[in-house]
């Protein structure tokens, strides 16, 4: 929910420590990884070496592949195990051809994306607009909180104190709705995610960027963001 990444490494060390003799399993939900971490796309436990030390990896098709559809990367005596016994799986509907040619085509994309020349990688890109959001939302808040008579607007926006190391965003705002509506109603599709799905007091608007996102859109929603954060520091200012 914050844009952070596990401490995966940390965690398969600590379950091989404490639970010796393969007694112990780590299961990795690799969904918002696939197509943007580890090389050519293939997740986390890939960028990290740890394929035979996870005892399952669950991929979405969805998402970066833009496809429907998931797959488990098991050993064979888990796949033998979840076709008879998991019954989500085994009530089922199976994918179309149409639905597992398009994930095909889409694995078959991604180790050739950024190969042409003259042509940015577009993990490179989505990584490079993470950087933008951060930095530019961060001297926001800065500038504006130091500069604005009309209040502090750091009580409406609080961004992370690093760079998230994954496509999604948090913008913590005690006025969640508010904000996205006024971003919304400016053709930005944002999300606002307040308790109990979150912690109270750490309601946000969620900011899920793509690599299909330009930095001048970036440049536009910090834009929105601060608009609306002076105007409603100005309207409190005045109570």
């Amino acid at each position: 929910m914050d844009g952070d990444v596990a401490k995966l490494r940390e965690i398969v060390e600590m379950v091989e420590r404490t639970l010796p003799r393969g007694t112990g399993h780590v299961v990795v939900d690799e969904a918002h990884s696939t197509g943007v971490l580890g090389p050519q796309g293939r997740g986390l436990v890939c960028e990290l070496g740890l394929e035979d030390r996870v005892f399952a990896r669950l991929h979405t098709f969805g998402k970066a592949l833009a496809c429907n559809g998931a797959i488990i990367l098991c050993s064979p005596l888990l796949r033998h195990y979840l076709i008879n016994y998991a019954r989500p799986l085994i009530y089922t509907t199976s994918l179309s051809y149409p639905a597992l040619a398009a994930i095909r085509t889409s694995y078959r994309l991604l180790p050739l994306l950024g190969q042409q020349e003259g042509e940015e990688d577009p993990r490179t890109h989505l990584f490079n607009l993470i950087s933008q959001l951060f930095t530019s939302l961060t001297a926001l808040v800065d500038t504006d909180s130091s500069s604005n008579a009309d209040g502090d607007i750091r009580t409406l926006i609080q961004v992370p104190k690093t760079c998230p190391s994954s496509p999604i965003f948090a913008v913590q705002t005690p006025e969640p709705r508010q904000l996205a509506a006024f971003l919304q109603a400016r053709g930005m599709m944002v999300r606002a995610v307040v308790a109990p799905t979150v912690a109270e007091g750490t309601e946000r608007v969620r900011v899920c960027l793509h690599a299909g996102n330009t930095k001048g859109e970036v440049e536009t929603l910090v834009d929105g963001i601060g608009e609306w954060a002076r105007g409603r520091a100005k309207a409190r200012a005045r109570l």
